[in-house]
């Protein structure tokens, strides 16, 4: 599996959410080398499922989080800012750190940047993600004589 070299970038991720994908886009992020900072407006209590999915092995992976808030800093002093696809995109933090020249990226534009593959369907949204998909195998999937 190729992997892709975020080594010596500071990323922000802001909102990790509650549902698993920001503590994946994450845990990838580190994996691919990044020094990751994690903000979000709920508290540490709420989002401890999510945490919990930061521990692998055993082990805390290497991330540094701001939870109650944000701050103006995690959005100048970073190199991308990874959001949640919760985050309003008019968030006045967003506005910070396009205004100060940093690229803003989404789990989605990720997956498309890095992807090998760019042979892709993708669906979305919040209901029919699993009919959808299974009308798109049964429409993809050959028909035996």
């Amino acid at each position: 599996m190729r992997t892709f070299s975020f080594r010596g970038k500071r990323i922000t991720v802001m909102g990790l959410g509650l549902h698993g994908g920001g503590a994946a886009t994450v845990a990838w992020l580190v994996h691919c080398g990044a020094s990751m900072i994690v903000t979000d407006l709920k508290t540490r209590n709420d989002l401890r499922s999510s945490l919990q999915q930061l521990n692998v092995k055993g082990q805390m992976l290497k991330v540094k989080c701001v939870f109650g808030r944000h701050r103006k800093q995690d959005f100048i002093d970073t190199d991308m800012v990874v959001r949640n696809p919760a985050v309003p995109v008019e968030s006045p933090f967003l506005k910070i750190a396009k205004s100060h020249g940093v690229p803003i990226e989404n789990e989605a534009t990720l997956f498309f940047k890095y992807c090998r593959s760019k042979n892709i369907i993708g669906v979305t949204g919040t209901r029919g993600k699993s009919t959808t998909a299974a009308m798109i195998a049964a429409i993809l999937t050959p028909t035996l004589p």
